[in-house]
């Protein structure tokens, strides 16, 4: 089934229930996988992922291959796992959801018809000096200066960009990533972190672990949820749904 507008992959999700499928599959990036998801959420049937879209940062987190064949392959092996979810404000996030400088790259990627990578990094270096910083506080501790803070389920973005490594979708927890708005001349070290599994080893950036959080900011930012633009907000609330979705992945892959 071809999804034709906004959502339509969760109705279709929602509709698929009726029949107790074996597996309702996924094709797409992260914001078809969040529809799907939030539908199958807490039932017995599990998502199997084909990744095609711009970024795949669970797929890419769950170990499932961008080969069409190899991903096939894992679905017909059916090797289940239960994984969180996070509850964000009023949404639900299958990966990350970000406040900053990710909410502002979300909400203008792809509106000159280009999507991919390059598009997604040109977009992203055109306008990262003007981007203004934020502060926040995250259950009463303060941070300053931010570029960006990340609510990660997983450990990538998308694109195999690590930006939490040691993040599990099955520990109860998510990692918040605060990121320390970059001088431009830190940059390349900060690319070279990003894509060499050591980002959270830079000075920059301050991580916690928890299960739930406040978050108050110093001004209205950019929000998106899974890659997905959602407005701006000042505040933001979440927690962990354990273990709300099953899923399908490969047998080898630890997650």
């Amino acid at each position: 089934m071809v999804t034709k507008y906004k959502n339509h992959a969760f109705e279709l999700a929602q509709e698929s229930i009726k029949e107790n499928p074996k597996a309702v599959v996924a094709v797409g990036g992260d914001g078809t996988v969040n529809e799907v998801a939030r539908a199958m959420m807490g039932s017995s049937i599990p998502v199997g992922i084909l990744p095609c879209g711009s970024g795949n940062g669970l797929a890419g987190h769950l170990g499932i291959s961008k080969s069409v064949n190899k991903a096939l392959v894992t679905i017909q092996q059916h090797n289940l796992k239960q994984i969180d979810l996070i509850r964000v404000n009023t949404d639900i996030s299958c990966n990350t959801a970000g406040l900053g400088f990710d909410g502002f790259v979300a909400e203008h990627f792809g509106k000159n018809g280009k999507r991919g990578f390059a598009s997604y990094l040109n977009l992203g270096l055109k306008h990262f000096k003007k981007y203004p910083a934020f502060q926040c506080d995250i259950n009463g501790e303060q941070f300053e200066q931010l570029l960006s803070l990340e609510v990660a389920n997983s450990s990538q973005l998308g694109n195999k960009a690590i930006i939490s490594p040691l993040s599990s979708v099955c520990d109860g927890m998510a990692e918040v990533v605060c990121l320390t708005k970059p001088k431009s001349h830190q940059l390349p070290s900060m690319f070279y972190r990003v894509f060499g599994r050591s980002f959270h080893k830079s000075k920059l950036t301050q991580i916690r672990s928890l299960h739930s959080a406040q978050i108050k900011l110093d001004r209205m930012v950019e929000f998106h949820v899974d890659g997905e633009f959602k407005g701006k907000t000042q505040h933001l609330h979440f927690e962990i749904l354990n273990k709300a979705l099953t899923v399908i992945v490969p047998s080898t892959k630890k997650i």
